[in-house]
């Protein structure tokens, strides 16, 4: 059996280090790119859920049938101060 001398252990340790340290770039990179991925599908896509216990931000049964029966488009007025931060809330509504 041969001695191992220190320039086999450097050369041993340099090729597990650079092995290591392209995994962890190739695991960032992927998990950046995820994030990046579900970031656009989550902006084109809007979706909300009522993760309340009693459901106060959803719509009751009773008025999606009523809704779902009317015949004609529903006109919806608003009186608003003017302002950006009214805009959004009134667009959420």
């Amino acid at each position: 059996m041969d001695p191992v001398g220190p320039r086999e252990i450097a050369i041993q340790a340099t090729r597990k280090t650079a092995a290591y340290g392209a995994n962890a770039l190739v695991l960032s990179l992927s998990v950046l790119a995820c994030l990046i991925f579900g970031n656009i599908l989550l902006s084109k896509y809007h979706k909300r859920w009522d993760v309340t216990e009693r459901k106060i931000h959803s719509l009751s049964p009773q008025t999606l049938r009523i809704l779902g029966d009317l015949k004609t488009d529903v006109k919806v007025m608003a009186f608003l101060e003017d302002g950006p931060k009214n805009k959004g809330k009134t667009r959420d509504l």
